[in-house]
C-alpha cells in the first residue's frame, strides 16, 4: 500500500501492476529461491487492492504483472480468475523468446490455459512468430516494445513496425535502472533502428533510399494512442479530444532544441529533436504536475498509508535525497547479502533461474 501512495502522491495517471516475485530462501552459500512462488497472502492482497481501487480519484488502477505462467495450470487460471473478477483491467507479462528466457511460445501457455484476451499485454514479446502475432491480434493483446531494453540486451528487435504486430503495439520504457524513462527517446531510437533495417536491405543490393521509410507520425501513434490502448483507455486518453481526460504534455517549441523545426513540423520536431528539457507544461487530470519546465510539489496522500514522514509537502529536491539515500542502502544490504560480488551473484541467480551458462558468450 506504501507503493500506491507514493503513485497516487506523485500526481501521475497510473496502473500499478502488481507483481509477486520470487523471494530469496538464502544467500549464502549461494543463492537459493523459496519454493512458494505464489503465496497465498499474495494473491489474496491483490485481489483486495485491485477491489478498493481506484485510487486518487480515479487516476491510479491496479492490474497483475505476472510472468510464471510454469506453474500448475489450475494455480495460474485461478489467479487470472479472481484478479479479473475483482476488477483488473491490465495483465502484463515478460515474453521474450531466445536463449535466456527459453524458446518455447508463451502464447501458447495463454492459449492453453484459456487465458487469452484484450487485457493481455506483453513486454517485448521479441522473436514472436507469425502465429503468435496472430493469435494475440485476433484476441485484442497488446504488445510493449521497449527499444533501448531489447537492443542493447539482445532480446531482439522491436516487433512494433512489423505488419502483423503494429496494430497492437505500443511503445514502452524498461529496465529504468538501465536508461532513461522517455518515451520520446524510445520513439527516435525505435524510428531510426527500423529504419536502418530496411535501408540495409537496399545497401547490400548496392542501392540508396529514395525516402525514408516510416513516418514519424506512425512512431508517435505508438507512443500515444497505442499506449493508451494497450491499457485499455483510448476512449479517455493518448490524444487531444472533446471529452477525453485532460492528461496534456505542452512542448516549448521556442526552446533551442525545438526552434524553426517546430514551425515546419511539430510531429517530427517531438520525435527527432525534443528532450524531457523541452517539456514546459504536464497536465494529468486537469491539474499542473510540471510548470515552466519544473515539477511542482506535491502532497502526500497518506490515506493508504502506514508511514510518518517529517514532511506532508515535498519538492523534487526532496525526493532527490531520499533516492540517494536509497541508493546507498541497496548497495548496503548488497555487501551484506552475496558480499558485493556480482559476478558470484551472477552465477548463482542463473542456477536459480535454470539460466543454460554455455548459451551467454
Amino acid at each position: 500500500t506504501n507503493a500506491i501512495a507514493a503513485t497516487v502522491s506523485s500526481g501521475i495517471r497510473s496502473t500499478f501492476c502488481y507483481a509477486p516475485t520470487a523471494r530469496v530462501k538464502e544467500w549464502e552459500p549461494e543463492i537459493s529461491m523459496s519454493p512458494e512462488f505464489l503465496p497465498s497472502w499474495a494473491v489474496d492482497q491483490v485481489e483486495e487492492l485491485i477491489k478498493a481501487g481506484p485510487y486518487g480519484n480515479g487516476r491510479v488502477n491496479v492490474g497483475l504483472a505476472f510472468d510464471a505462467l510454469f506453474l500448475p495450470k489450475e494455480t495460474v487460471t485461478d489467479l487470472y480468475k479472481r484478479v479479473r473478477e475483482a476488477g483488473a483491467k491490465v495483465i502484463t507479462t515478460h515474453y521474450c523468446r531466445g536463449a535466456v528466457f527459453g524458446q518455447n511460445s508463451m502464447v501458447d501457455a495463454y492459449e492453453s490455459h484459456g487465458l487469452l484476451g484484450p487485457d493481455i499485454l506483453l513486454s517485448h514479446a521479441t522473436n514472436l512468430d507469425e502465429s503468435d502475432a496472430k493469435r494475440l491480434t485476433n484476441a485484442s493483446a497488446s504488445i510493449s516494445s521497449t527499444p533501448d531494453t531489447e537492443i542493447q540486451m539482445g532480446l531482439g528487435y522491436p516487433v512494433c513496425f512489423r505488419d502483423d504486430t503494429r496494430s497492437i503495439s505500443s511503445l514502452g520504457v524498461d529496465c529504468h535502472s538501465n536508461n532513461g524513462s522517455s518515451i520520446v527517446n524510445q520513439m527516435r531510437l525505435g524510428l531510426q533502428a527500423e529504419r536502418g533495417i530496411r535501408n540495409q536491405t537496399l545497401i547490400e543490393a548496392k542501392k540508396a533510399p529514395k525516402h525514408v521509410t516510416l513516418s514519424v507520425q506512425e512512431v508517435f501513434r505508438l507512443g500515444t494512442i497505442g499506449g493508451a490502448r494497450a491499457i485499455g483507455m483510448q476512449d479517455k486518453l493518448g490524444s487531444l479530444e472533446e471529452g477525453k481526460l485532460a492528461d496534456i504534455v505542452i512542448f516549448d517549441g521556442l526552446s533551442p532544441g525545438m526552434i524553426c523545426a517546430s514551425e515546419e513540423d511539430p510531429v517530427a520536431a517531438v520525435v527527432l529533436h525534443s528532450s524531457i528539457a523541452d517539456i514546459e507544461t504536464v497536465i494529468v487530470d486537469g491539474r499542473i504536475v510540471k510548470q515552466r519546465g519544473s515539477l511542482v510539489p506535491i502532497d502526500l496522500d497518506l490515506s493508504l498509508s502506514d508511514l510518518k514522514p517529517a514532511k506532508e509537502r515535498l519538492e523534487w529536491s526532496d525526493v532527490a535525497k531520499e533516492l540517494l539515500k536509497s541508493r546507498q542502502r541497496i548497495l548496503e544490504a548488497g555487501k551484506k547479502s552475496w558480499g558485493g560480488d556480482m559476478d558470484k551473484a551472477l552465477g548463482s541467480l542463473m542456477k536459480a533461474f535454470y539460466i543454460d551458462p554455455k548459451n551467454l558468450v
